[in-house]
């Protein structure tokens, strides 16, 4: 009859990264009498075969399963001998290992106390991790990914552990550290509005064209630092011209800031008429 073994791959030479899927189980081929023949097919639960890989090279490593019939013989008992084993040859597949830094990359889909943003970028702590494997499987990656984080946020935290994900493109890859840090800072807004001037863009310069009303009022939220700061300077509301055309009477008002310092909520009216005049 023939009994399986786990079989416990051990002794792992780090300076390589097995590539194939060698055998989970060893099939034993035994001889001995019905009752103890019995015995070992009614006990489930076995002892794993111990494999060392301290051998392995930058090819193919061959490694003969007589050597383990030893092992395998104390753990059956004098009263059933080993036939022989399958397979008789375990072939494992290595390539050395290559190592490189990757930064990491915040996913985050953070949600907000009123009024509470964002103050600075995000940025892991480590920024960088190490991933290991196949060279030509650590060359394809270039960022990692943290989970996405939902936490909801009303002030500066320090989230922690924050697990990476593995990239789907290889098992064979590791990730040291596989967890980061995040400092999440935040501050206060304010909401506040301001009147704009409707500008008209791609205006041909024997058109004239303007626009009912004139102007535009804009609700947008900013920082308490920069409340004093932020003027009509920073904007500009316009219409295009390019836009018009015979199925058209209003036009969509475009609203630009020259350095985004403000979040823009409300641009009232969204749409203006207009009158040419050639």
């Amino acid at each position: 009859m023939d009994i399986q073994y786990p079989c416990v791959y051990e002794n792992h030479n780090n300076e390589f990264v097995v590539t194939n899927n060698p055998p989970e189980y060893l099939k034993i081929f035994v001889r001995g009498s019905g009752f103890n023949l019995l015995g070992q097919a009614l006990f489930l639960k076995r002892n794993p075969i111990y494999v060392s890989l301290l051998d392995l090279n930058n090819k193919v490593t061959e490694l003969s399963t007589a050597s383990l019939l030893d092992d395998i013989s104390d753990q059956l008992g004098s009263n059933i001998s080993v036939e022989s084993v399958y397979p008789e040859i375990i072939k494992v597949h290595a390539e050395r290992k290559y190592s490189k830094l990757v930064p990491v990359v915040v996913d985050e889909e953070f949600s907000f106390f009123p009024q509470i943003r964002l103050k600075s970028v995000l940025v892991a702590n480590p920024p960088k991790v190490l991933v290991s494997g196949p060279k030509t499987s650590v060359d394809s990656i270039d960022e990692i990914h943290t989970t996405n984080l939902t936490d909801k946020i009303e002030g500066d935290v320090i989230l922690r552990n924050i697990d990476l994900l593995t990239p789907s493109k290889s098992k064979l890859l590791t990730i040291k550290p596989t967890f980061v840090d995040l400092a999440v800072e935040v501050e206060q807004f304010t909401e506040t509005s301001l009147v704009l001037p409707i500008n008209i863009n791609n205006l041909p310069e024997e058109l004239n064209l303007r626009t009912l009303p004139s102007l535009v009022t804009i609700k947008f939220l900013v920082s308490l630092q920069l409340y004093d700061v932020v003027t009509e300077k920073n904007f500009k509301a316009y219409v295009d011209y390019k836009e018009v055309n015979d199925q058209v009477n209003r036009l969509k008002v475009y609203v630009e800031q020259s350095n985004n310092l403000v979040e823009i909520i409300a641009v009232s009216p969204e749409k203006a008429e207009f009158l040419i005049k050639e």
